[in-house]
C-alpha cells in the first residue's frame, strides 16, 4: 500500500473496508504512526535506530531489513545513517 500526502510525525488512520468480522463485514480503521528514522518501531528515533541501520550496511533490502532504507533508494547507506541523525529525539506524539 502506498501512502501520499501524509506528513512526518503523525498518526494516520487506515480504513479496511469489508473486511469479515463475526461473519458480517465491517470497516475497521487501524491507527499507522508515520515517524522517519524510527526503524526499531518504539515511536521515538534514537541512536538505537542509527546502529540498526548502522549494522544493515550494504546489505540488500529484504523483508527483515526494509525499514533501515528510509530514504527509499533501495540500498542501505552511510546517507540512511545520517538521515536518522538528523531526526533524532523526533516522537510520535
Amino acid at each position: 500500500m502506498n501512502i501520499t500526502g501524509a506528513a512526518n510525525q503523525q498518526t494516520i488512520n487506515v480504513n479496511l473496508l469489508n473486511v469479515t468480522a463475526n461473519g458480517a463485514p465491517a470497516t475497521i480503521s487501524v491507527p499507522k504512526g508515520l515517524l522517519l528514522g524510527d526503524v526499531n518501531g518504539t515511536r521515538v528515533v534514537t541512536g538505537a535506530d542509527g546502529n540498526l541501520t548502522r549494522a544493515q550496511q550494504s546489505q540488500p533490502v529484504a523483508g527483515n531489513n526494509f525499514r533501515t532504507d528510509v530514504n527509499v533508494t533501495g540500498v542501505i547507506t552511510g546517507a540512511n545513517v545520517n538521515q536518522i541523525k538528523q531526526k533524532q529525539n523526533s516522537f510520535l506524539p
